[in-house]
C-alpha cells in the first residue's frame, strides 16, 4: 500500500469520524468547559417535568449555563415556547393560551383539544418563540453516547452561540435579558416594566371567601393516561364568586378581562376562558359499581367517595348528577378532608399531592369513565375512549400558587412566583396578578 493511499484512507476515516454528530457534540461540550474555566457542575432544572427526556435536557442545559437562574421564572417552558390565540368550535372569540396549553393543542389535539378549529401550531417548531427558534437552529445533535456532552454542548449554544443575538429585536441581547430576568424571546418583556400589582391571598382570606360562598360538587375526574378514574366531591368556592368578591372588596376590576392562567407549584399552567369561569356545566354522568369487586370484578377501575356522600346527590345510573358543575377552587374533598399539600418528588421531579388548593374543570362534553390509554383492553364497554371522551382530570391543576388574569398589562412584568413556589404551598398562599388588579 502506497503512502498516498495510506494517507488518503486515514484522512477519509478522520473526516468521517469528525463529521459525526457525537464528535461535533463533544467538541461543542469541550468549548463550553474551556470557556467556563474547566469543570462545570450540571444543575437540575425546576421546569415542569411532564415532558420527554430530550426537552428536559434543554432545561437542564439552561440552568447549567446560567446556574443563578435555577428556580427563577426563566427556568420554565416559557423561556423558549410561546403561547397563542386559538379558535374553538362554536366560540365567537379567540382563546389566548399559555405556552404549555398552546403546545398541547398539537400534542393532544386528538384527545383534549379536538375542538380547536384554527390557530393551533402545525408542528413543534411553531410552538417556539424567537429565542427558542434561535436555539433550535443552532444547537448540535444530541450525543448517542454521553448525556453530559449533550448538556454541555447545549449550554454552549445557549450562552456562547446565541447569547449575543437579540432574538426578540428589543435592542437587548439574549444574555443581557437573561441576566436581567426578562424573557429573551418576548419583546414585550423588558427591563423598563414595573413589577406587577399583586393580590396576596393567605389561608385566612381564602377561608373567609369560601365560608361566604361555600360550594360542593360531585364530579367525574376522567384521567387520560392513568389506569383509573374517580368520582370526587370537592368543596371550595366557584372562581366566578371569588373574583366577584375581590371586585366587591376593591381589589380587582373585572371589566375587559378575557381569560386566566393558573400556575401549579411545579410549573404546570392551565388556561381558562372567561366563558368557562362564568358558565354552568352539565353534571357528570353517573356510573356506579365500576370499582374493583363491582360489576367488572377484578377489572374494576373507578374509585368512589363514601356512599353517604354520593347518595345525598340522588344519583341515577347513566344520568347527569343533579346540581350542575362549575370551574372552582377546591380545598377539601370527600367529606371535608383537606387536600394533601403538594410536595416535590425528588425521584422524578414531579408533584405529589393536590393541595392545599386545586382548580377543577368539569367535563365540557360529559361521558362515561374509561380506563387509561396504557391499560389493557377488556371489551366490556369501558376501554380507553380516546378523543371521543373528555379527559378533564389532566386539565385540573394541582397545588396552585398563582393566577394570572389576561390580558397582562403591557407596563407590568411577570410575577416571579417560582422562587417561592413550594414555600407558598406550605404557607397556603395564592397570588393573583395581571389585568384589573389594583
Amino acid at each position: 500500500m502506497t503512502k498516498k493511499l495510506i494517507f488518503s484512507t486515514f484522512l477519509s476515516i478522520f473526516l468521517l469520524f469528525s463529521c459525526s454528530d457525537d464528535f461535533v457534540t463533544k467538541m461543542e461540550a469541550q468549548k463550553f468547559l474551556n470557556a467556563e474555566g474547566g469543570s462545570v457542575e450540571i444543575q437540575e432544572s425546576r421546569a415542569y417535568k411532564g415532558h420527554s427526556a430530550s426537552s428536559d435536557l434543554d432545561a437542564v442545559a439552561f440552568v447549567t449555563a446560567f446556574p443563578d437562574k435555577k428556580g427563577s421564572r426563566l427556568d420554565d417552558c416559557q423561556l423558549c415556547h410561546t403561547g397563542g390565540d386559538v379558535m374553538e368550535e362554536g366560540e365567537d372569540e379567540a382563546l389566548t393560551l399559555d405556552q404549555c396549553s398552546f403546545c398541547h393543542t398539537l400534542a393532544l389535539k386528538d384527545i383534549e383539544w379536538q375542538n380547536v378549529v384554527s390557530g393551533a401550531p402545525a408542528n413543534y417548531y411553531e410552538t417556539l418563540n424567537p429565542y427558542g427558534k434561535a436555539y433550535a437552529n443552532n444547537r448540535t445533535a444530541p450525543s448517542s453516547k454521553n448525556t453530559k456532552d449533550t448538556i454541555y454542548s447545549y449550554a454552549y449554544t445557549l450562552k456562547y452561540v446565541i447569547g449575543e443575538m437579540d432574538s426578540d429585536n428589543d435592542k437587548s441581547n439574549n444574555n443581557a435579558e437573561i441576566n436581567a430576568d426578562t424573557y429573551p424571546g418576548d419583546k414585550d418583556s423588558n427591563q423598563n416594566q414595573a413589577a406587577p400589582k399583586i393580590i396576596e391571598l393567605d389561608e385566612t382570606k381564602i377561608t373567609k371567601y369560601i365560608s361566604e360562598h361555600s360550594h360542593r360538587q360531585l364530579m367525574l375526574m376522567n384521567a387520560n393516561k392513568q389506569a383509573g378514574d374517580e368520582y370526587v366531591e370537592y368543596e371550595g368556592i366557584k372562581l366566578v364568586d371569588l373574583f366577584n368578591e375581590l371586585e366587591n372588596d376593591g381589589l380587582l376590576d373585572l371589566e375587559g378581562y378575557q381569560s386566566i392562567t393558573i400556575y401549579a407549584a411545579d410549573g404546570f399552567p392551565a388556561t381558562f376562558s372567561r366563558d368557562q369561569i362564568e358558565k354552568t356545566f352539565d353534571g357528570s354522568l353517573w356510573y356506579g359499581g365500576l370499582g374493583i369487586g363491582g360489576t367488572l370484578g377484578a377489572n374494576g377501575f373507578v374509585t368512589y367517595p363514601d356512599e353517604r356522600i354520593y347518595s345525598s346527590y340522588n344519583v341515577q345510573e347513566e344520568q347527569n348528577i343533579p346540581g350542575g358543575l362549575f370551574l372552582m377552587l377546591a380545598y377539601k374533598r370527600d367529606g371535608a378532608k383537606s387536600l394533601e399539600t403538594g410536595s416535590l418528588n425528588a425521584a422524578n421531579g414531579k408533584l405529589n399531592g393536590e393541595g392545599p388548593y386545586r382548580v377543577l374543570l368539569p367535563q365540557e362534553k360529559v361521558g362515561r369513565p374509561d380506563r387509561g390509554s396504557k391499560s389493557p383492553k377488556f371489551d366490556d364497554g369501558f376501554d380507553y375512549g380516546g378523543k371521543d371522551l373528555d379527559h378533564n382530570a389532566g386539565r385540573c391543576p394541582k397545588s396552585i400558587v398563582a393566577i394570572k388574569i389576561e390580558p397582562m398589562p403591557e407596563d407590568q412584568g411577570e410575577f416571579d412566583w417560582k422562587y417561592g413556589g413550594y414555600k407558598y404551598l406550605d404557607e397556603k398562599k395564592i397570588f393573583i396578578y395581571g389585568h384589573g388588579v389594583k
